[in-house]
């Protein structure tokens, strides 16, 4: 196929009709090949596959921290800012340091790390405001329903403080 745009747009006079153009078909076959989506589970399947034990911690080499960090930024290039700071934030306090153990698959260690920060915000966030922790704790899920694509932040449990009271 060639490019005709140009001369088009140098040859062409307005009022007159588009001269024809003949369409060249192209020559073997065209194909897209390894497309992947990238989202939280993608990032955590490419970390769960790449990380070794070393003296009964999980780790990664450097370039497989670099092609994580470079994973976690097109996900965040793609609108996923808030799971994508989780994550950066997870492989940053637990992964680098060396802080998982190998007897959990990573995409569980992550999930229990997230609950416990869910626990700690509820917690804190109870303390702040007055509110029962245990009622705010229970009341959490409400907000993933309200908004399902959010993760928890301060904004979030101030809407479910506001639905709950």
């Amino acid at each position: 196929m060639q490019y005709v745009g140009a001369h088009k747009n140098l040859t062409w006079k307005p009022g007159t009709p588009p001269p024809p153009t003949p369409t060249n078909p192209l020559v073997g076959k065209t194909k897209l090949a390894g497309t992947q989506v990238i989202d939280a589970n993608h990032i955590l399947s490419l970390i769960g596959s790449k990380v070794t034990s070393t003296n009964g911690v999980q780790t990664v080499d450097s370039e497989t921290l670099r092609i994580i960090y470079e994973q976690i930024q097109e996900l965040s290039n793609m609108g996923e800012y808030e799971q994508a700071q989780l994550l950066k934030k997870f492989v940053d306090t637990e992964l680098v340091p060396g802080n998982l153990s190998i007897g959990l698959n990573f995409d569980e260690a992550f999930e229990v790390w997230k609950a416990s920060k869910l626990n700690s915000a509820v917690e804190d966030f109870s303390n702040e405001w007055g509110l029962d922790s245990e009622l705010l704790r229970k009341s959490v899920p409400l907000v993933h329903i309200l908004l399902p694509n959010q993760t928890l932040c301060h904004t979030s449990m101030n809407l479910l403080v506001v639905l709950i009271f």
